[in-house]
């Protein structure tokens, strides 16, 4: 509810925690704070999770979703991925 905030606290999760801890749980706050911000602020995270990210459906529509707004290059896979993901529920 609070934009500003949720960028704060995005940036602050960016940075891994010592030795990796915590990390699937870091990650996953992150995927959903992505979905209050600009995603311009999301797509690098996104990047660094290729080719290999969660298999979810909220991951891979907020994966086609940023891709679509920024225009960029992965953005035929991610959708590609999210119709193959649904089309198998």
């Amino acid at each position: 509810a609070d934009p500003p905030r949720a960028a704060m606290l995005f940036d602050a999760l960016r940075q891994p925690f010592a030795i990796h801890s915590l990390n699937e749980a870091r990650v996953g706050i992150l995927l959903w704070l992505g979905r209050h911000l600009d995603p311009k602020q999301v797509v690098p995270l996104l990047h660094e999770l290729e080719p290999h990210g969660p298999w979810t459906e909220e991951f891979l529509s907020l994966r086609a979703n940023c891709y679509r707004a920024v225009n960029d290059p992965l953005v035929f896979r991610a959708e590609k991925e999210l119709r193959m993901f649904r089309s198998r529920q």
